[in-house]
């Protein structure tokens, strides 16, 4: 729809500019917030040996570990300052969380299945 089309152009645009976009007003419960933050924070705080042993990022599907420096989204910067695990929606094919805290493993799925309805 053109309202559909409008809000990806806005996203697109804040996400180029300034690479973060909170969005709000989707139903989604404050409490479940904290919770995906939580899971989010037990997987980051994992010693770097750790993170080691974790399914890395396979470009082609784009999910797994990333760690700080790996990707180079904007090529005309250096490399980006930022971790990240990439996930996606359990219908386009499997996460691999081995070595994941069992916090992160419980939440991912929780979140889609919260967001899809949302």
């Amino acid at each position: 729809t053109p309202a559909q089309a409008n809000i990806a152009e806005q996203l697109q645009a804040v996400n180029s500019a300034d690479g973060f976009a909170y969005i709000c007003g989707l139903g989604i419960a404050e409490e479940d917030i904290e919770e995906w933050f939580d899971a989010s924070k037990s997987l980051f705080s994992l010693p770097d040996t750790a993170k080691q042993q974790l399914s890395r990022l396979v470009p082609e599907a784009n999910t797994g570990y990333s760690f700080v420096g790996q990707e180079r989204l904007n090529c005309n910067r250096g490399p980006d300052l930022k971790e990240s695990f990439n996930i996606r929606r359990p219908c386009l094919g499997k996460n691999n969380f081995v070595g994941c805290p069992k916090l992160f493993q419980t939440a991912v799925p929780a979140m889609w299945a919260k967001l899809e309805v949302a």
